[in-house]
Protein backbone atom coordinates (compact mmCIF):
# COMPACT_ATOMS: atom_id res chain seq x y z
CA UNK A 1 0.00 0.00 0.00
CA UNK A 2 2.71 2.28 0.72
CA UNK A 3 4.15 2.61 -2.92
CA UNK A 4 0.55 3.32 -4.07
CA UNK A 5 -0.50 -0.45 -5.31
CA UNK A 6 -3.63 -1.33 -3.49
CA UNK A 7 -3.84 -4.30 -4.67
CA UNK A 8 -7.39 -6.23 -4.50
CA UNK A 9 -10.17 -3.10 -3.84
CA UNK A 10 -13.05 -1.44 -5.37
CA UNK A 11 -15.17 1.27 -4.84
CA UNK A 12 -18.29 0.99 -2.68
CA UNK A 13 -19.79 4.13 -3.35
CA UNK A 14 -19.82 7.55 -1.16
CA UNK A 15 -16.32 8.04 -1.95
CA UNK A 16 -15.26 4.99 0.50
CA UNK A 17 -13.35 2.31 -1.05
CA UNK A 18 -12.25 -1.17 0.44
CA UNK A 19 -9.53 -3.89 0.07
CA UNK A 20 -9.87 -7.30 0.75
CA UNK A 21 -7.14 -8.82 2.73
CA UNK A 22 -5.70 -12.77 2.24
CA UNK A 23 -6.36 -13.05 6.13
CA UNK A 24 -8.71 -15.80 7.57
CA UNK A 25 -12.47 -15.15 6.58
CA UNK A 26 -12.01 -12.66 3.81
CA UNK A 27 -11.38 -9.52 5.60
CA UNK A 28 -11.72 -6.31 4.87
CA UNK A 29 -10.82 -2.82 5.56
CA UNK A 30 -12.39 0.73 4.40
CA UNK A 31 -10.49 3.65 3.28
CA UNK A 32 -11.17 6.73 1.41
CA UNK A 33 -8.69 9.28 -0.34
CA UNK A 34 -8.11 12.72 1.05
CA UNK A 35 -6.12 13.95 -2.07
CA UNK A 36 -3.03 12.51 -1.74
CA UNK A 37 -3.74 10.99 1.50
CA UNK A 38 -5.17 7.81 1.94
CA UNK A 39 -7.64 8.09 5.14
CA UNK A 40 -7.90 4.77 7.06
CA UNK A 41 -11.29 4.56 8.04
CA UNK A 42 -11.38 2.60 11.56
CA UNK A 43 -13.54 -0.31 10.60
CA UNK A 44 -13.36 -3.71 8.80
CA UNK A 45 -14.01 -7.28 9.22
CA UNK A 46 -15.23 -10.57 7.39
CA UNK A 47 -17.69 -10.91 4.42
CA UNK A 48 -20.51 -11.54 6.60
CA UNK A 49 -20.25 -8.12 8.08
CA UNK A 50 -19.28 -6.82 5.12
CA UNK A 51 -22.40 -4.61 4.48
CA UNK A 52 -22.86 -3.09 7.86
CA UNK A 53 -19.32 -2.30 8.07
CA UNK A 54 -18.88 -0.50 4.74
CA UNK A 55 -22.49 1.43 6.14
CA UNK A 56 -20.63 2.42 9.23
CA UNK A 57 -17.29 3.60 7.10
CA UNK A 58 -19.66 5.50 4.70
CA UNK A 59 -20.87 7.54 8.33
CA UNK A 60 -17.35 7.52 9.37
CA UNK A 61 -15.85 9.31 5.86
CA UNK A 62 -18.79 11.81 6.06
CA UNK A 63 -18.04 12.42 9.55
CA UNK A 64 -14.28 13.25 8.93
CA UNK A 65 -15.28 15.62 5.78
CA UNK A 66 -17.57 17.46 8.01
CA UNK A 67 -15.04 17.77 10.95
CA UNK A 68 -12.31 19.05 8.30
CA UNK A 69 -14.67 21.35 7.05
CA UNK A 70 -15.16 22.71 10.56
CA UNK A 71 -11.68 22.93 11.36
CA UNK A 72 -10.78 24.65 8.15
CA UNK A 73 -13.64 26.93 8.93
CA UNK A 74 -11.99 28.12 12.53
CA UNK A 75 -8.83 28.15 10.68
CA UNK A 76 -9.46 30.72 8.48
CA UNK A 77 -11.47 32.88 11.15
CA UNK A 78 -8.43 32.98 13.50
CA UNK A 79 -6.28 34.41 10.28
CA UNK A 80 -9.00 37.21 9.53
CA UNK A 81 -9.16 37.82 13.14
CA UNK A 82 -5.74 37.95 13.60
CA UNK A 83 -4.99 40.24 9.78
CA UNK A 84 -7.62 42.71 11.22
CA UNK A 85 -6.05 42.64 14.84
CA UNK A 86 -2.56 43.81 12.37
CA UNK A 87 -4.33 45.87 10.22
CA UNK A 88 -5.43 48.09 13.37
CA UNK A 89 -1.88 48.26 14.55
CA UNK A 90 -0.99 49.26 11.18
CA UNK A 91 -3.22 51.98 11.12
Amino acid sequence: MELGNLGDQKSVGGGVWERRLNFEKGYRIYYAKDGEDLVLLLCGGPKSRQHSDIEEAKRYWKDFKQRKAKMKAAEKAKLNTQLKKKSKRNK
